[in-house]
């Protein structure tokens, strides 16, 4: 309460925490942590308290009410009374509940203040669970430590949901939720499933039982691989399934591929991201045949070399054929250009439009003038440039063309700003966009778009309507898509899984389940499992079953 900052011993490990309403300390921490924008998680005593701050419906109350305890999304309140910074650019914030009597007991004291209950790490370090090792971790970044002798032998993060149409959208599933057994209908023993790079998790199977383990994270530095390991090794003595068949992402470079090395299988199977998504959603319905499937996503590598990730695919857990994509645009320095999303619209830009979209770069982009050229050299002699048709860097461009992100400090940050700007309510309509057909194959291209953006911007129109009518844009030219493909292949069935990262986006989930089910299609999103690369290893898991038996996977 005087401004300081608390690392607090919880269930899962410790926590960094201070008083959510005070802006000097939130500011404090984060700049101790090293985490300059992206939203730090509260904890409030009870839903009243919470309701002072935040909309909470009836279903939000039942999940921040449950045993599981995640943290729970949920949209502000016009007098939002938290500091600005809890949550910076967003019209949403995480919270939980006490979970433990030891944050009873703290918040009982706190004068019925709401607290920042933040995962005591160095951003993008596992969560500190250790006394001993806790100083060392974050002693540069707490001023007090609350810490006791029930030792955790395992460290797990807090779960982070939203409710979406009534449905659980698991961004996290971990603390409170894992590794609970979920049930196959084919048998699954001998699997062990890796995960991907960002957001990991590992998937066990045992006889017809699937075991998730705990969020990892991104397998980025040696702290966080010797976590995965533990946990990984943890998990297989404790339940001591078959070790028959690993599975990891089609991904050369991943780090699980050198993971699985370790490990005595009779057989590696590797399966592409984007299917790996499709079985996901696939077995966390329990749909036994075959169906479209629209996957919205960051980055895969593609079966073609490219990066994937605006695809619609048909098939089953066993195969999948890819019937539609976005049209690729290079990335000059490859993940430079995820770290600098102004990088990647320029590559769109000119990609799309050649001479034009060089003169809208350097109409967009004065302060990076000097680099453009050189940008332009880069794309034009195929130096450090991988090419790439995925919805996270369709978002990254459009939002540093108007504005929101030149340089993203986390994950995802360009996207989610632009995203957190989109109105449901607000009747806007689409701009123009193409569906070509190359190769066999729809061709989504948003150039029109791209070019109508830049008059809107020219005319100062709200970033709002921009925002929404480029995401009503996107969910337009799907449905359209998805009638051409139906009209194209009658005998296919009219099911679709959403799946990927994307869709975490609330407009284009919620649009997009009204569109096509308006269509006549039926559409299916995850219940159980994360839509992002959380729940990879879980549909990686599935496809290697399916492949196994020669049947599907459900």
């Amino acid at each position: 309460l005087e401004g300081n900052v608390l690392a607090v011993k919880g269930i899962g490990g410790f926590h960094l925490c201070c008083d959510a309403s005070n802006h000097e300390a939130v500011a404090l921490l984060r700049s101790r942590k090293k985490r300059p924008n992206r939203p730090l998680a509260v904890m409030s005593f009870s839903i009243d308290d919470v309701k002072e701050f935040a909309f909470v419906s009836e279903a939000e109350e039942k999940m921040l009410k449950s045993p599981e305890a995640p943290i729970v999304i949920l949209a502000k309140k016009r007098d939002y009374h938290l500091a600005e910074n809890v949550a910076p650019n967003m019209t949403t914030v995480g919270v939980m509940l006490p979970y433990s009597p030891l944050h009873h007991l703290l918040l009982r004291e706190a004068d019925g203040r709401t607290l920042v209950m933040t995962s005591a790490n160095v951003s993008g370090l596992p969560i500190a669970y250790k006394n001993e090792e806790c100083r060392k971790s974050v002693g540069e970044i707490a001023d007090f430590y609350l810490m006791h002798n029930r030792d955790i032998l395992h460290p797990v993060d807090d779960s982070v949901v939203q409710i979406v149409k009534e449905t659980t959208d698991f961004f996290r599933k971990s603390r409170g939720y894992v590794p609970d057994a979920l049930f196959s209908k084919n048998n699954v023993d001998g699997i062990v499933a890796f995960g991907g790079q960002q957001k990991t998790t590992f998937t066990l199977g045992r006889n017809q039982q699937v075991f998730i383990g705990p969020h990892i994270g991104d397998l980025d530095n040696l702290n966080t691989m010797e976590h995965y390991k533990n946990e990984l090794k943890h998990l297989l003595k404790w339940i001591e399934p078959k070790q028959e068949i690993g599975v990891i992402d089609y991904h050369p470079n991943y780090q699980t591929r050198q993971l699985v090395k370790e490990f005595s299988f009779k057989e590696v199977v590797e399966v592409q991201h984007h299917h790996a998504h499709m079985a996901a959603c696939l077995a966390d319905n329990d749909i036994d045949d075959e169906a479209f499937a629209i996957i919205l996503d960051g980055t895969g590598y593609g079966l073609d070399g490219n990066i994937w990730g605006f695809e619609v695919f048909y098939g089953d857990c066993k195969n999948f054929r890819r019937l539609a994509h976005l049209q690729y645009t290079a990335l000059p320095g490859g993940e430079a250009c995820i770290r600098e999303p102004w990088r990647n619209a320029v590559g769109m830009l000119f990609s799309l439009l050649g001479d034009k979209g060089f003169e809208l770069s350097e109409q967009l982009f004065p302060s990076h003038k000097q680099a453009l050229p050189v940008l332009r050299a880069m794309i034009e002699k195929g130096m450090n440039t991988v090419y790439a048709g995925t919805c996270g860097r369709l978002f990254d461009a459009v939002s540093s063309m108007i504005g929101l992100c030149d340089k993203s400090t986390y994950d995802g940050e360009a996207a989610i700003r632009l995203s957190e700007l989109a109105n449901l309510n607000l009747p806007v309509e689409a701009y123009s966009y193409e569906i070509q057909e190359h190769e066999q194959k729809l061709l989504f291209n948003f150039s029109k778009m791209l070019l109508q953006i830049v008059d809107d911007l020219a005319r100062e129109k709200d970033v709002i309507e921009i925002s929404t009518a480029f995401h009503e844009t996107i969910v337009q030219a799907l449905v359209d898509g998805m009638n051409r493909l139906h009209q194209t292949f009658p005998q296919y069935n009219k099911k679709i899984v959403l799946s990927g990262g994307s869709f975490h986006n609330r407009y284009l989930k919620e649009r997009l389940i009204d569109c096509l089910s308006a269509a006549g299609f039926e559409v299916f999103t995850h219940q159980r499992i994360p839509c992002n690369d959380g729940g990879l290893s879980y549909g990686q898991l599935m496809v290697a079953a399916a492949k196994r038996k020669g049947i599907t996977c459900v």
